[in-house]
């Protein structure tokens, strides 16, 4: 599904760079546990603007949460939930969506989109410049990398994915 929407979003890019015989790369970055992961102090929800009787709500919201584990009779104390948002909740999706804002302003090189916890980066490379351009790619993977080490996101490698797009006999050079 991921793999569609980043066709969707970057079918115009994709085809203007073929004609201009480029070759464009997508990568989709996929983050492991995100909504989990969210740190209610790193939350910059003031920045949209918000009052503070809401600020107040969210904190109620987000904080003082525990969870526990029933397995038939027997129950675990409660552990506190220090990070996160409410998984399954309609506010979910939100918060992690202001949480990451300053994600997409990260790379420098590269076109970036996101929508919650999908993040895609785009850029083109002429054929005889695949290491000129492979080392701006990486610099801005490397700075997005940085960026959510800082603010407790962790890239799952093994998820996330180089879309490479080009005619056979471009691909060849």
């Amino acid at each position: 599904m991921l793999i569609v929407k980043a066709l969707l979003q970057f079918t115009g890019d994709i085809l203007k760079n073929m004609d201009e015989n480029k070759i464009p790369l997508i990568v989709l970055l996929d983050m492991s546990k995100a909504f989990e992961s969210i740190q209610h102090e790193r939350l910059r929800i003031h920045k949209i603007g918000i009052s503070t009787t809401a600020w107040t709500w969210f904190e109620s919201y987000l904080t003082k949460r525990s969870q526990f584990v029933r397995m038939e009779d027997a129950v675990s104390d409660p552990l506190p939930l220090n990070f996160g948002v409410p998984q399954g909740s309609i506010l979910g999706p939100v918060l992690f969506t202001v949480y990451v804002n300053d994600l997409l302003s990260v790379p420098k090189h590269c076109k970036s989109s996101g929508y919650v916890d999908d993040t895609k980066v785009f850029l083109s490379l002429p054929p005889c410049d695949i290491t000129d351009t492979s080392n701006v790619l990486n610099q801005d993977l490397l700075e997005i990398s940085r960026w959510c080490c800082e603010n407790s996101l962790l890239i799952n490698p093994d998820k996330t994915q180089l879309l490479v797009f080009g005619f056979p006999q471009l691909l060849r050079r």
